[in-house]
């Protein structure tokens, strides 16, 4: 999910993000999965970003 950030924005930071990674069913991936890895565009900060956060 993409929040827009309005004139809070910075010239390229404009929206916040939000991704969730879920199974098929709902069911909890704890047990399969320890990191997630997310490639940007090459343009960005750090376009290769690695999650092991579980809310």
């Amino acid at each position: 999910m993409a929040f827009y950030l309005g004139k809070k924005a910075e010239e390229f930071a404009t929206h916040r993000w939000t991704l969730y990674v879920r199974g098929p069913r709902d069911e909890d991936l704890s047990s399969f999965v320890e990191k997630v890895i997310f490639t940007l565009h090459p343009s960005f900060p750090q376009p290769i970003r690695g999650k092991t956060q579980c809310i």
